[in-house]
């Protein structure tokens, strides 16, 4: 899951800073399927965060740890959309303008 995660971090990092920046660098072909990768794996890992997070035992768990516990993952929900959010909307400009590249 790591290594996964690894080597779909790299592309997502390059669409963000080329739709921060408006460059393109990768083929056109490649970012729509991409952004279709990213939102499954983004959703697996959001979902096995949740998972790990109730699984470490909420019953047994403080107010304090609770709310830390939540606090981090909407933390971690945040950046994960933000990333998302970015290589999709970087997709579907790549795919209405193709002869930009």
């Amino acid at each position: 899951m790591d290594l996964i995660s690894l080597v779909i971090s790299v592309p997502a990092s390059i669409g963000i800073v080329c739709y921060a920046f408006d460059k393109d660098l990768l083929p056109t072909a490649f970012w729509p399927p991409f952004a279709k990768i990213l939102t499954f794996w983004t959703a697996l890992y959001l979902v096995g965060a949740a998972w790990m997070d109730l699984s470490l035992g909420v019953a047994n768990s403080a107010w304090s740890e609770l709310a830390a516990m939540a606090a981090l993952y909407a933390a971690s929900l945040a950046l994960a959309y933000y990333g998302w959010l970015g290589v999709w909307r970087y997709a579907a400009r790549v795919k209405q303008h193709p002869s930009s590249s």
